[in-house]
């Protein structure tokens, strides 16, 4: 089915939804980066079944064969119990058991694991796979999926809960400027997007709030998994510490800003309601006065106008900065996630292979 791309523009712009981004596989839109003026990015999925053209986007994505399998992590966990859901789970750690994986892999139930390969990238491949296997139980009752974007990499959920993985280039072939931040999306299909138009602004806003709120709760149950395997300890909390300040400094300047952007759009508003005011009330006026009174008009509508003018500098600047720190928020927690996790497994391992060497 082929469908306008100006005429989807129009319909998002008409519920304060701007496009950022555009993601083509042979000139056909895959991914579209929107985002919700007050409220926070979001990936919207164009099926296969739908074309829409556009012969100028910002990057063009090309399939990554990602092997998944062959490592450890595959036996983190049997087969997760689907009714339990991601932040329900509160397990006790026994480091002495036959078993630790198991019994902390519950707190996410089963992850992904990529095929172990030395490259830089296949490593981080790897761990963002097992992030977002973990992370699809938080969204596996919602219609909404998940993307992470790394590097020159985006890595989503599908529809059907499988994982896919693209190579990023700008639209003249070479690769998009590096950037180490992870940046967790939210995603939408184009056919579940016409029936959330009118609450997609706080869905994905609900949905982002509640992955910070289980990846802070699990920050501290896996920080205290790891102080349970370890007899110095100290160092660990104070860093665990300085990343929640700095995550609570970046909540507290997102709030900031937001409550700004929404004083700002009340603002504009009432310059819109008065500049409607002075128009109804001179145009009554006829004849040499009618002249007379348009011209102070006029003079009076250019100094609402530039007032306007200055409130959308103002909201494109704060906009800025809140895509900014809620950028180094999202890398703070998903990094965090994945650093602690991936460490109390292996700690665990090797104080096993020290209770091994002490029986040889």
């Amino acid at each position: 089915m082929t469908l306008s791309l100006n005429k989807l523009t129009t319909l998002l712009e008409s519920k304060n939804i701007v496009i950022q981004k555009i993601y083509t596989i042979k000139d056909m839109c895959v991914y579209i980066q929107c985002m919700c003026l007050g409220s926070d990015s979001f990936m919207l999925y164009i099926p296969s079944k739908y074309d829409i053209a556009c012969d100028n986007g910002d990057y063009n994505l090309d399939y990554l064969d990602i092997p998944i399998g062959g490592t450890v992590s595959d036996d983190y966990a049997d087969e997760p119990d689907i009714e339990k859901s991601y932040d329900e789970i509160e397990t006790e750690l026994d480091p002495s058991g036959e078993n630790m994986e198991k019994q902390l892999e519950e707190n996410y139930n089963r992850p992904v694991s990529l095929k172990d390969l030395s490259k830089k990238d296949m490593t981080e491949l790897k761990e963002i796979f097992r992030q977002l296997k973990r992370l699809r139980y938080c969204i596996q009752n919602l219609k909404y999926k998940l993307c992470i974007q790394y590097d020159k990499y985006l890595c989503c959920i599908r529809r059907d809960d499988t994982f896919e993985c693209f190579i990023i280039s700008t639209n003249r072939g070479g690769h998009m400027i590096t950037n180490d931040n992870r940046t967790l999306f939210v995603s939408i299909d184009l056919e579940t997007l016409y029936g959330k138009l009118e609450n997609i602004h706080v869905d994905v806003k609900t949905i982002k709030d509640g992955i910070y709120t289980i990846l802070d709760k699990n920050q501290t149950k896996n920080v205290k998994n790891l102080h349970k395997m370890l007899e110095h300890k100290l160092t660990f909390t104070q860093q665990s510490n300085s990343i929640t300040v700095r995550k609570n400094e970046c909540d507290k300047y997102i709030s900031q800003l937001e409550k700004m952007l929404k004083d700002l759009l009340l603002a504009e508003k009432n310059e819109v309601l008065a500049m409607q005011e002075i128009n109804d009330n001179y145009s009554q006026n006829g004849g040499i006065k009618g002249l007379h009174t348009d011209i102070e008009r006029t003079h009076i509508i250019s100094k609402h106008q530039t007032e306007i003018t200055r409130i959308h500098g103002l909201k494109e600047e704060i906009m800025k900065n809140i895509i900014k720190i809620r950028s180094r928020r999202e890398n703070l927690s998903l990094r965090v996630d994945s650093i602690c996790f991936d460490n109390t497994i292996m700690l665990d391992a090797i104080l096993k292979k020290f209770i091994s060497f002490s029986e040889v």
